[in-house]
């Protein structure tokens, strides 16, 4: 399966959980998208968690997680162009790209915004629970310097915590759980004189889907928002925001789809302005056999 981004695979893993539980309990009956009432429309924007028996999502049909997870406890198929995804939202001239909405799982964070005569804003999450890639720093101005990325706080996690992943939330030591979040946001681009450099884009959410099998040919993304161009000369580009994380646990996989959490692209500065940042990638997990 080709990915896009940090990958882990973890092996063992249906030995070691809770067996058929990851998987939801199929309440939701067979969903096809486009043609299930309820599911017609492409882009589709999840508004709860999926807990269906089969799940199928035809050629270029889009399936936007938006912080909820998709359980099958059958089979999951995603045919050719067939897309779902958690993206960040690309930054607009001098606004940042807006954070998502956390639901059951995390979500990413803004981008930092473009302020007049100053210091570019930076990305959100510093130091925080983010299993997604770095912000990128906005691009310096002629007067100004671009604002920082933000920096996930914890390492990515790995086998010894993979039994949170359906949680999307590890144990803390006082404070119960916390939610894991997804990229980090690019920083806003210095300025010159005025308020014309570009703004950071957003990370990248987390897509999580449990299915006991999965035929995928299609493409499951979590990517970060694109930085802003400047909009004159001597103003700096946005950064781009980190990849987001992609989490996959399932019994049974077959298919070359795609897999990937890319950082998103960086702004471009103008004249003495200085290019922003391209996002890092984030991280790919499969939790499998």
């Amino acid at each position: 399966m080709p990915f896009v981004g940090n990958t882990d695979t973890f092996q063992g893993f249906r030995r070691k959980d809770a067996g058929m539980a990851r998987y939801g309990d199929g309440r939701d009956g067979a969903i096809v998208f486009g043609t299930t009432v309820g599911y017609t429309s492409s882009p589709h924007t999840l508004t709860r968690d999926m807990m269906a028996t089969d799940i199928t999502v035809p050629a270029s049909f889009t399936v936007i997680t938006g912080g909820y997870r998709i359980l099958a406890s059958g089979l999951l198929t995603t045919n050719a162009s067939a897309v779902l995804h958690c993206d960040g939202a690309d930054a607009v001239t001098q606004t940042g790209g807006a954070a998502g909405t956390a639901h059951t799982i995390g979500r990413g964070s803004a981008g930092g915004n473009s302020s007049n005569s100053s210091v570019g804003g930076d990305g959100g999450f510093v130091n925080s629970a983010s299993i997604g890639g770095n912000g990128g720093a906005g691009g310096a101005g002629s007067f100004f310097a671009g604002g920082a990325g933000g920096t996930p706080g914890i390492a990515a996690f790995g086998p010894h915590n993979a039994l949170w992943a359906l949680l999307c939330a590890y144990p803390g030591a006082s404070t119960g759980f916390t939610m894991y979040r997804g990229g980090c946001g690019g920083g806003g681009g210095g300025t010159g004189i005025g308020n014309a450099a570009g703004a950071g884009g957003a990370g990248g959410g987390i897509v999580l889907i449990a299915a006991r099998r999965i035929t995928h040919a299609g493409t499951i993304r979590a990517k970060g928002g694109a930085g802003a161009n400047a909009q004159a000369a001597n103003f700096g580009g946005g950064g781009g925001g980190g990849g987001g994380a992609v989490i996959m646990l399932y019994d049974y996989y077959t298919g070359a789809g795609t897999i990937t959490a890319p950082g998103g692209a960086k702004g471009t500065g103008i004249s003495t302005g200085v290019d922003g940042v391209a996002g890092s990638a984030g991280n790919v997990y499969t939790l499998g056999p």
